[in-house]
């Protein structure tokens, strides 16, 4: 495998996650995910969901061209970031969430 920088690991993880949530139901880029959450508590990935197969194929497409050294860097933030498989929330469930816990 050819050498890839930080930048271009950043550009790919970003891109794997773009192709995560708007594949994921209800669809949302990336981008507007870290514009409207980046400052909030929200667990976002608990808005929208995508089947545990749909999402496992886009990370394998993705896992390989990372250098085998940060692939298990890479499953780590899928697990921690990717939509829900399961049942997701409403926005204002997880906002009276997080009130509780406060």
């Amino acid at each position: 495998m050819a050498y890839i920088n930080g930048k271009k690991m950043k550009q790919l993880f970003e891109e794997m996650m773009d192709e995560l949530y708007t594949s994921a139901t209800p669809p949302i880029s990336w981008r507007e995910i870290n514009k409207k959450y980046s400052n909030t508590k929200i667990q976002f990935f608990r808005l929208h969901h995508l089947s545990q197969d749909e999402s496992e194929k886009i990370l394998d497409k993705y896992v390989k061209k990372f250098p085998p050294y940060y692939r298990n860097g890479l499953r780590m933030e899928w697990l921690n970031y990717s939509p829900t498989s399961g049942k997701t929330s409403t926005e204002e469930e997880l906002r009276k969430e997080l009130e509780e816990k406060e």
